[in-house]
């Protein structure tokens, strides 16, 4: 089972290489010890998928880089926030299971992160 630990407010809107509403701070294997604070978070969902490797999902932990080597974004894809998944991230519980085939809907929901916005 994959477990995401899912921002969904902005942290520190325009500075670079700030978490952004829709980021996946991390990506942990089934089983993982959650702290008490990042279970208490209002500004973070833990969302569980069973079934999935947590390897299908790892893409969401890398970072954007310009070509000076320079972190622009603290992470290059993210989850929409105004799609139907980014609304649920915002009206959910604090911790979720939810099918694997959820998976693809968080997957339709990317969008990569881009200088200037986001496409």
């Amino acid at each position: 089972m994959a477990e995401l630990l899912v921002c969904v407010t902005d942290k520190a809107t325009g500075q670079v290489g700030a978490i952004m509403a829709g980021d996946v701070v991390c990506v942990c294997a089934d089983g993982h010890l959650w702290s008490d604070r990042e279970r208490a978070n209002p500004d973070w969902r833990i969302v569980k998928f069973p079934g999935v490797d947590p390897a299908w999902v790892s893409d969401y932990q890398q970072a954007q880089i310009d070509v000076t080597g320079r972190v622009v974004f603290k992470r290059a894809v993210g989850v929409d926030m105004t799609t139907a998944v980014g609304s649920w991230l915002l009206a959910t519980e604090q911790e979720s299971t939810l099918a694997a085939e959820s998976v693809i809907d968080l997957i339709d929901a990317t969008v990569q992160r881009e200088a200037g916005g986001v496409l």
